[in-house]
């Protein structure tokens, strides 16, 4: 379910994660990150697919697609390979999250096309820290694809 479809003509983040207290966490870090920009939030792979696949090119596309792995549903690595596959789609970067340490998951995110694989700290400040080195990559340093 998403919730909420804001003025997508800055810079976006697709947030695709189904737990209630990660996301409350994650938008707070990435808040406190300097990230203080609409992010389109879908609890399940599957809504975040359909609305993508429903814009129209002309159409503002997300800056940055942040997926968690482990979802209910299509997982995040499905979703990732569906993401990748669709010409329309697959130049949006897409960061991995989770918080496992398999090295087989890394293998296969890296494998399957995500730009970036980040582990979920434990600790709050930490994961601040991760936003922010994130925020200065993707919204500093590199450039982003307009369309």
């Amino acid at each position: 379910m998403m919730e909420s479809q804001p003025d997508v003509s800055g810079p976006t983040i697709l947030l695709v994660e189904d737990s209630p207290e990660d996301l409350r966490i994650l938008r707070r870090a990435l808040k406190r990150a300097g990230m203080d920009f609409p992010i389109l939030h879908f609890e399940q792979g599957e809504d975040a697919l359909r609305f993508l696949q429903r814009q129209s090119p002309a159409e503002d596309r997300p800056s940055l697609i942040m997926l968690d792995v482990n979802l209910p549903g299509i997982d995040g690595l499905e979703i990732l390979r569906l993401l990748k596959a669709d010409d329309r789609l697959q130049q949006i970067p897409v960061i991995m999250l989770t918080t496992t340490v398999d090295e087989h998951e890394v293998l296969e995110c890296y494998r399957l096309g995500a730009n970036s694989f980040i582990r979920k700290p434990l600790e709050f400040d930490q994961f601040v820290e991760q936003m922010r080195r994130m925020h200065a990559f993707w919204f500093g340093l590199a450039t982003l694809p307009q369309e």
